[in-house]
């Protein structure tokens, strides 16, 4: 199990676990996330956006993330200017499912398949997303979300440009670039 920049060690040993009061993604992150697609010009906003929810269902972090993220959008999510539905996609499925979604959200506790992650945005000019700000931070998804004591938005520009996704010159004032 891997430590996440949400996740919290339950004791001072050390140890890698995760407590049992993990923060999963909250329903006001999934709006944010549906704000920044919003945003994104190279998306078709007239009908609903699929996202591609990345899990692992063995790693019990991306599992209740998953868990929670699902919950959250069920049979469709208002957020924004758009109405998000959800595509389960397991990790090992993430280049087969790819071209079947407009955006890829990636679960907590991702980073063994973050190069997946941005192989098939790459491929597939996706937009990559997920409040898991260490997918942001090394490249592999170009937005992160984190809703803590405010909003932060951070946006991986070398990521957005070699994937080719667009955003509203607006966009630009509502983010950290990394």
């Amino acid at each position: 199990m891997e430590i996440s920049s949400k996740s919290k060690r339950c004791c001072g040993c050390g140890c890698n676990f995760i407590c049992p009061s993990f923060p999963a993604t909250s329903a006001k992150e999934m709006q944010v996330v549906g704000k920044a697609t919003s945003f994104a010009t190279t998306i078709d906003k007239s009908a609903p956006v699929k996202v591609g929810i990345v899990y692992d269902a063995a790693n019990a972090a991306s599992k209740a993330d998953f868990d929670a993220v699902m919950g959250i959008i069920g049979s469709g999510l208002k957020a924004g200017k758009v109405t998000l539905v959800a595509e389960p996609i397991a990790a090992g499925e993430i280049s087969a499912k790819a071209g079947s979604v407009q955006v890829l959200f990636v679960t907590e506790g991702m980073s063994s398949a973050y190069a997946d992650v941005s192989a098939a945005a790459k491929a597939n000019k996706l937009l990559s997303i997920s409040t898991d700000m260490a997918c942001v931070e090394s490249g592999n998804c170009l937005v992160g979300v984190d809703v803590g004591a405010g909003v932060k938005v951070l946006l991986n520009r070398a990521a957005v440009d070699a994937v080719g996704v667009e955003f509203d010159s607006a966009f630009k004032f509502m983010v950290k670039e990394v």
